[in-house]
Order: C-alpha cells, then sequence, then structure tokens
C-alpha cells in the first residue's frame, strides 16, 4: 500500500509566489514607463550637482547655465511629483527644486566681494551718464525672469462630433482603440494671449493613421488657458472652455482642450505676464517638450515719444512744434468668452508741449481786464495733458486682425494764461495756469497684424469741463472770463467730439524695438463749432505693445 504525502503549505507558497510576480510586474512596467523622465530628471540632478562641488570653477556663463538649467528643472520636477509619475523615494532623492535653493544661497554668499568691484566700475561709469541715463538703466537692469515653463504633452484626451453631437471623451489611458498623438505644436504670443496656435497631431483609429491640423482660427486664447491643474489626466469627465477642433476625413470633428495639449508651470506659482514671443514645442525630442517662457519686464509695457506736430510750423497756430510723450500700455488678457473679453487693457498716456513758455503769444490765452476767453481755448493752448483709457468690452475679429472696444477714458489739461491789467503807472501781469478736465466713452478699433505695422482708430464723445478755482483782479475765472462752457446731450452729457488715428511702424524688428510713430487727430467743440486739428510725426522708443511683429524664438536661439 502506496503512502501518498499531502503537502499541506502548498497553496499558502503558490499564493506568496503569485504576490511576488505581481509586485515585479507592476514595478517593471512602472520602470519602463517612467524611465525616460527620470532619468532626465536625474541628469538635471547631476548637473547641478556637480556645479556645487565645483563652484569655485563655475565661470559666470556656467552659472547662468545653472540658473537656466534650474529654470527648467524646477517646474519639471514639480510636473513629475504632481502627476505620480516618480515614487515619493524618488522625489525625495532628485529634489532639484530644494537643490537649486541651495545653489542660490551660494551664489548670493559669494556675492559680496563682487558686487563691491561692480559698484566702484559702476559710479566711474555713471559719472559719465546724465541722471536720466542712469535712473533708466538701474530700472531695467533686472536679470531675465522666467514666468513659467510651456510643456506640450504626447497623448492627450479628446472627444469626437459626428453631425453636431459631442461624443464621450475618448481617453488613451483606457481606451487603446482610439488615440490621439500630439506631434509639434507652435504659440505666437502678444500682449498676454496666444494670438496663434498651431498644431499638428497624428489621429490613431482601428489601425489606421490620419494627420491632424488644429489651428485657433476664431479667437485668441489666453495665458490662464494652458494651465496645468490635474493630478492625472484619466480623472478627465469634462472639456475645458478653451478648446480647438479638426476635420477628419470622415467629415467629423476631433476636439482637445488647450489645457490637455499644453500645461503650464511654475515651482514658485503662476505668472501671466508673458513677454512677446514665439515658441515651438516637439515630442519627438524630449529636451523640446518644454520652454521656459520669460517675464515681461517693466520697459516693454513702457513707449517714450518725441514728436512733432506739423500744423504748429506756423507760429501763430496754437500747436506745438516739439511734444514730448509716455505711454503706459497694460495688457490684461485673463479669461474671455470666445470673441468676447471684459476689461482687456488699460493705457494711460502724457504729453507735454517742450515749446510752452510765455514767450510765445501762440501757446497760451492772453487777455486784459473786461476781455472774455472762448471755453475751447482751454484744450486748443494746454501745455500738459494725461490720460487713463480703460477698455470695458472687447470683440475679436481674428480674420481682420482687428478688435473692436468700447471703453471709456478720463483726462486732464493744463493750460497756461496772461492777463493785463493796463494802468497809467504800468501794466499789472497776472500769469497762471488753470487745469480742466475731459471725460467720456469711446469706440477703438486695433488693428495688429503680424507684420512690421499697427494702427488704432478712435471715435470718443466727451464732456470738457473747467476744473479750477481762479479770481483774477476781482473776476471768477469760471463764471465771468469763460463762455461757451456749456455741455449738450446725445447718448452723453458732451461738448466734444473727437476721430483720432495712431499708426505704428517697427523699422527693423531684428535690431531694435523702436519706429515712426504718425497721429492724425481732430476735436470739434460743439458749443461753438470750432475743430482743432493735430499731425503728428515722430519717433517711439518701444512698440512691442503695439505691433505684432518681434523675433521668433528659433532667431533668438
Amino acid at each position: 500500500m502506496s503512502v501518498v504525502k499531502i503537502k499541506k503549505h502548498q497553496p499558502m507558497k503558490n499564493f506568496m509566489i503569485s504576490i511576488a510576480l505581481l509586485v515585479f510586474i507592476f514595478s517593471y512596467g512602472q520602470e519602463v514607463k517612467d524611465s525616460t523622465r527620470l532619468k532626465e530628471l536625474m541628469n538635471y540632478h547631476k548637473k547641478i550637482s556637480d556645479a556645487m562641488e565645483n563652484y569655485n570653477r563655475l565661470s559666470d556663463t556656467d552659472k547662468q547655465d545653472i540658473f537656466t538649467a534650474c529654470s527648467v528643472a524646477g517646474p519639471f520636477y514639480d510636473y513629475l511629483v504632481a502627476k505620480q509619475e516618480i515614487t515619493m523615494m524618488e522625489a525625495d532623492i532628485y529634489n532639484v527644486g530644494l537643490l537649486c535653493d541651495r545653489f542660490k544661497k551660494v551664489e548670493e554668499e559669494a556675492k559680496p566681494e563682487t558686487e563691491e568691484r561692480e559698484t566702484e566700475e559702476d559710479y566711474e561709469d555713471e559719472n559719465e551718464q546724465s541722471e536720466g541715463q542712469v535712473l533708466l538703466a538701474t530700472v531695467d537692469k533686472g536679470t531675465t525672469v522666467s514666468s513659467g515653463t510651456l510643456m506640450l504633452n504626447k497623448d492627450v484626451p479628446f472627444k469626437r462630433v459626428t453631425d453636431g453631437r459631442e461624443g464621450q471623451i475618448k481617453n488613451f489611458l483606457e481606451d487603446k482603440s482610439e488615440k490621439l498623438e500630439i506631434k509639434e505644436a507652435f504659440v505666437h504670443f502678444f500682449n498676454n494671449k496666444a494670438t496663434t496656435i498651431f498644431i499638428q497631431a497624428v489621429y490613431h483609429s482601428n489601425g489606421t493613421e490620419e494627420k491632424l491640423t488644429f489651428l485657433n482660427n476664431e479667437y485668441s486664447i489666453p495665458i490662464r488657458a494652458f494651465n496645468f491643474y490635474r493630478p492625472d489626466r484619466k480623472d478627465r469627465t469634462k472639456t475645458n472652455t478653451y478648446e480647438l477642433a479638426a476635420k477628419t476625413k470622415g467629415k467629423e470633428s476631433i476636439v482637445v482642450a488647450i489645457n490637455d495639449v499644453f500645461d503650464y508651470v511654475n515651482n514658485n506659482g503662476f505668472n501671466y505676464s508673458v513677454a512677446n514671443t514665439e515658441v515651438t514645442l516637439n515630442t519627438q525630442d524630449e529636451s523640446k517638450t518644454r520652454k521656459a517662457i520669460i517675464q515681461r519686464r517693466f520697459f516693454d509695457f513702457f513707449t517714450g515719444v518725441v514728436y512733432s506736430d506739423l500744423l504748429g510750423v506756423n507760429s501763430e497756430n496754437s500747436n506745438s512744434l516739439l511734444n514730448a510723450q509716455a505711454s503706459l500700455l497694460i495688457p490684461m488678457n485673463q479669461k474671455n468668452s470666445r470673441k468676447w473679453t471684459a476689461t482687456r487693457q488699460f493705457l494711460t498716456t502724457a504729453n507735454i508741449a517742450l515749446n510752452n513758455s510765455f514767450d510765445d503769444e501762440s501757446r497760451f490765452i492772453g487777455f486784459t481786464d473786461g476781455d472774455e476767453v472762448n471755453h475751447f481755448d482751454l484744450l486748443r493752448k494746454n501745455n500738459l495733458n494725461a490720460r487713463i483709457a480703460l477698455d470695458i468690452i472687447t470683440y475679436e475679429s481674428k480674420g481682420w486682425f482687428l478688435n473692436t472696444s468700447l471703453g471709456f477714458s478720463g483726462a486732464f489739461y493744463r493750460t497756461g494764461f496772461r492777463n493785463t491789467l493796463e494802468a497809467e503807472a504800468g501794466d499789472n501781469i497776472t500769469e497762471g495756469q488753470v487745469f480742466s478736465l475731459t471725460y467720456g466713452p469711446y469706440i477703438n478699433f486695433e488693428f495688429r497684424p503680424q507684420t512690421n505695422f499697427g494702427a488704432d482708430i478712435t471715435f470718443s464723445l466727451e464732456n470738457f469741463t473747467f476744473n479750477d478755482s481762479q479770481e483774477i483782479n476781482g473776476r471768477d475765472f469760471a463764471n465771468e472770463i469763460l463762455v461757451n462752457d456749456e455741455s449738450q446731450d446725445f447718448l452723453f452729457k458732451h461738448n466734444l467730439l473727437g476721430v483720432t488715428a495712431n499708426f505704428y511702424w517697427l523699422t527693423d524688428q531684428n535690431k531694435r524695438t523702436g519706429g515712426i510713430y504718425a497721429r492724425l487727430a481732430a476735436t470739434y467743440h460743439t458749443p461753438t463749432s470750432s475743430i482743432f486739428p493735430q499731425v503728428f510725426v515722430g519717433y517711439a522708443t518701444n512698440l512691442t505693445s503695439f505691433v505684432n511683429k518681434f523675433n521668433s524664438d528659433k532667431d533668438k536661439q
């Protein structure tokens, strides 16, 4: 009789072996999935670590190279942690953000001696410069700062639209029968928005491939739309507000969300002040899937203009021959509803007549005791004015490169006067300045084609009022000297109708940001039926906010 030996622990052993195999397969799969990006993170970590160890041997160029690497590696590390593409242990070992902070600290500790030498040299140079040149150099001396990192994803969720009916969102992590693979993307940023987005992709469906092109040909996209905000792309259940569509050969539309195709990340928080630039990204080369976006500096918003009013050539005309203007255009473009944008931008300008002395009688209001002054002369003979304008609501006509805005503006004017009181013992002369205000709505047509030319045409309806308290020789300036100060009602209380056309020519976008500035303007005073024309021609120091043309990203590299 044979004896059969029963292995009591056989089921437990098989169970343990199965668990071990599953752990091995899972770990191996994760390693294959994350190895490429993990290896790139390790390379960044090694590069910065080596720089720390050999800090004293680094040149200024080497240090700048490390700072550039940190501006990309920091957001890249946060991106991998947020999407859980690296383990917690790997995140602790290869924390490049912490390493970059240490490198910056070492750099700051080593600065004092170097800065002391630079200060002595700068002092010698500054003695040879004017105070204005020193001030401008100090304000705009800051180094280039990264606003964030724009990243391009290879595989993205999408939805298919057939005969106007939207299908469910297709996720490449769950459905392998259909996939959308992004190949390349081009983005053109201008005044805090992407005016052009061009994406090339390949649509995989049941073993077939089809090339698709996505283009934002209807409206511009604000920088906020690029934000990465989901911890895991497979959790996505609805589309984003900002979408692009492409037609297949079967007349179906493939729709993708902007923040699925791109991720805009920053390890120190988001910054939406983006310099005007062009960026090209490519998923075929891992090093080209991301690009640091430069933050816009103060003097990118500022424009200085020196111009001549050609109508001032005749000395009897009240137009000033030589003038200076300072403009500050702040683009916001935080959000838009397709073609409509609220509070798109605001513009401040200040003008001063450089020949505004009391030597030329055509440049100030002159009157004797008993005379009256035309109210419109306060505007025609002003020697200083400043204006603030806000675009309240804007409609974009992208095919025409046109933004049509309804806005509201306010301005003040300073005007010089001379009162002469005749007397036997000698004339008594009183000189001074008075202030006036204007306010009212406007419609602005802004043309920004992607060439070295830009234009604005504005129609305004304003109320011009005297806002000062002056008493001259016992006469009240507002009530006894000024005449024709009444206003009219036509949609708005007003006494001024204005039309202004501004033109901008960027002379050489490859070498400078300045160019030719010209203006044709006319203001009509309804109470007196008087008109004040202007013809300006001058040079503007910076047209980056007014001309949608600049060096491409490739040219700068």
